[in-house]
C-alpha cells in the first residue's frame, strides 16, 4: 500500500520471504547496493539508527546527479524504517 501526501510518501510491503532476511536487505548497507542500484553505485554512511545520515550515489546515472540523500527517522528492528530521501534533480 502506498499513501501520498505533500509531506510522506508511506509504502508498506509484505515479502515472502523470513523477516530476518529482510529486514537485513533493507538495513545492511552493501546488500542495500546489492538490489536498490545498478553497479557501481556507493552506498555512504548508512547505518539503522535513528539521526544516521546517507547518501546513495551512482555515478552513471543518466539525466540527474546520481545522490540521494537522507537521514534515518524511526528503526524498530524487524518491523520499521522510516527514513528520508531526497534526490537531487541535477
Amino acid at each position: 500500500m502506498v499513501q501520498a501526501s505533500t509531506d510522506a510518501i508511506v509504502q508498506e510491503v509484505e515479502y515472502p520471504h523470513p523477516i530476518d532476511i529482510v529486514w537485513e536487505a533493507l538495513t545492511d548497507r552493501d546488500a542495500i547496493a546489492e538490489w536498490a542500484f545498478v553497479d557501481g553505485a556507493v552506498v555512504e554512511g548508512f547505518r539503522p539508527e535513528v539521526g544516521s545520515r546517507y547518501s546513495f550515489v551512482d555515478p552513471d546515472a543518466e539525466g540527474w546527479s546520481g545522490r540521494v540523500e537522507g537521514e534515518i527517522l524511526e528503526v524498530e528492528p524487524p518491523h520499521r524504517l522510516s527514513y528520508t530521501w531526497v534526490g537531487d534533480g541535477g
